[in-house]
């Protein structure tokens, strides 16, 4: 009898928060969404990843929106703004059975006034795609501050990358300059060269004066 009960439970509870609370308490997809730091909600981490691989996983689509407006159908409450976090009394971690506590919110009442009910009725329908476009415009606000965010930090890096090539260009012009030096002015190599092994025998100790470079087994006497 208990097995039946907790049976018929389980099978009263709307497939949409079974898959929530599924796609919620899978731990390999912490870094996505994950349960929050008291255990009565959740966090999306990466609304990109949760809209790319998870939604199509649990619920055959990718519309972060529409999964928005199904918390909101169940009384899912935002609780931060500064990021993806909700929480329901009947969400909690390692309570599934809680679950069934979840109901659907309950629908505005129509006037008992009959007169104009059709009007009222598509009045009813306004207000309520009203309250699902602000939904959506929720969600694509914080998606372009995330996005913003991202271009930031790009356009730093970026900036970043062409100091350095600046740079590198600089190293590049300067090393072209002393070898076109170099190639015009032979005795300012042979000089250069000079002053290399003269600093290299300083630093080995040596105390003789150096008055030649060897060079392919001659000796080369600098003159001014």
């Amino acid at each position: 009898m208990v097995k039946k009960s907790v049976e018929n439970a389980s099978a009263s509870v709307p497939p949409f928060l079974k898959k929530c609370y599924e796609m919620v308490d899978d731990e390999a997809t912490d870094s996505i969404i994950s349960w929050s730091q008291t255990s009565d909600g959740f966090v999306i981490w990466d609304m990109t990843e949760f809209s790319v691989r998870l939604l199509p996983k649990y619920f055959k689509h990718s519309n972060f929106s529409s999964f928005m407006r199904q918390l909101n159908i169940y009384g899912f409450r935002k609780i931060d703004m500064d990021r993806w976090e909700f929480a329901n009394d009947g969400f909690v971690r390692g309570q599934k059975h809680l679950l069934k506590n979840i109901g659907r919110r309950k629908k505005l009442q129509q006037p008992a006034n009959s007169d104009g009910s059709g009007e009222k009725i598509q009045n009813l329908g306004l207000w309520k795609e009203i309250e699902n476009l602000k939904t959506d415009k929720n969600a694509l606000m914080q998606e372009l501050v995330k996005l913003r965010q991202h271009q930031e930090t790009s356009d730093n890096k970026l900036l970043l990358l062409r100091e350095r090539l600046h740079g590198m260009e600089k190293n590049q012009q300067q090393m072209l300059s002393f070898l076109v030096m170099a190639m015009q002015s032979p005795a300012f190599l042979v000089q250069m060269l000079r002053r290399m092994a003269e600093t290299a025998s300083m630093l080995d100790g040596g105390t003789g004066d150096v008055r030649s470079v060897a060079s392919d087994g001659m000796i080369v006497r600098f003159t001014r």
